[in-house]
Formats: C-alpha cells, sequence, structure tokens
C-alpha cells in the first residue's frame, strides 16, 4: 500500500508540473500570434471656448479684450483663438490703467462748512455705470444725496469710491 500512495503521489505531481508546463507554453505561443491592441486613434478638433490660465494667450485687462486659444475635449490647445471682452474699470482712477474714469456732469453741492461736497444730481452725465470720484475741486466727497439719481433710468451700476 505504501509504494501504491508514493506511485500516484509521484504520477499526480508529474501530471500537475505537466499541465502547469503545457499552459505556460501555450500562453506564451498564443501571446506571440496575437497582434498587440492599439488604442483608438484621436482625432483633435479645437472646438471649446474655455477661459482658463492654461489656454490664455493676451489676459484681459480694462484696455483690451482677453485673448485665449480654443481647446479639445481631450485638454489639448489649439492655434485658433477667441476672445472675452475686456474688463471694467476699477475705480474713478482705474487701478489697472491708471486712467481717470470717474463720471464727468455730476451735481455736486458745497457743504455748509465750505470743508466737503456731496453729490447731489445726475446733472448731464449719462453714463450707464457709475464712477463717483472720491473729490471734487479739491475738496472730498463725502456723501450723495438719495434722491440724486431718481429720475436717471439709464444707471444701471454705481460703484461709489
Amino acid at each position: 500500500m505504501k509504494i501504491f500512495k508514493k506511485t500516484l503521489i509521484s504520477l499526480l505531481t508529474v501530471g500537475c508540473v505537466g499541465a502547469f508546463a503545457l499552459q505556460a507554453a501555450a500562453c506564451d505561443f498564443l501571446s506571440a500570434s496575437e497582434p498587440t491592441e492599439t488604442p483608438d486613434e484621436h482625432t483633435h478638433t479645437f472646438h471649446q471656448k474655455l477661459v482658463e490660465a492654461q489656454y490664455e494667450k493676451t489676459p484681459a485687462t480694462c484696455a483690451q479684450d482677453g485673448v485665449y486659444f480654443k481647446s479639445c475635449s481631450c485638454g489639448e490647445k489649439g492655434e485658433e483663438t477667441f476672445t472675452t471682452p475686456a474688463l471694467p474699470h476699477t475705480g474713478a482712477i482705474c487701478e489697472l490703467c491708471l486712467q481717470d474714469v470717474s463720471s464727468q456732469g455730476l451735481e455736486y453741492t458745497l457743504s455748509s462748512d465750505g470743508k466737503s461736497y456731496r453729490l447731489s444730481g445726475a446733472g448731464t452725465c449719462t453714463d450707464e455705470r457709475l464712477y463717483i470720484p472720491s473729490t471734487y475741486n479739491g475738496l472730498p466727497v463725502v456723501m450723495f444725496d438719495s434722491s440724486a439719481f431718481y429720475q436717471s433710468a439709464y444707471l444701471t451700476t454705481g460703484k461709489p469710491l
């Protein structure tokens, strides 16, 4: 019985090793004969208009439009460009270009102590966006009348300084 067990174990071991060797050889043979997979080639289509730093050509300022490169859905940057609108000025004296862009023609009233002005009306100004200066005739503009722009239907935005 001992000889039978040893023979059986030996045959099973040889059989397992042989099966493994055949499987390994078959895998090597099949992988060598099959063509390697290649991913589908991607054709770039630069149609996206993304306003992001990586596609920026020229930044927008208060004096000029921004310019960006169009991009592909994969993230690749193209050569064709598109524009974005210029930024608005930032204050009566623009912080970007230092130009005085305060609204002209506004109506001011000198205070009773003669030390400051208050904005009292639109006067001849027809700006849609107001830039109220911090000074007028060398004196500070410290307030504005609550009814100063009551009849000003054209006004869309104001930014007092």
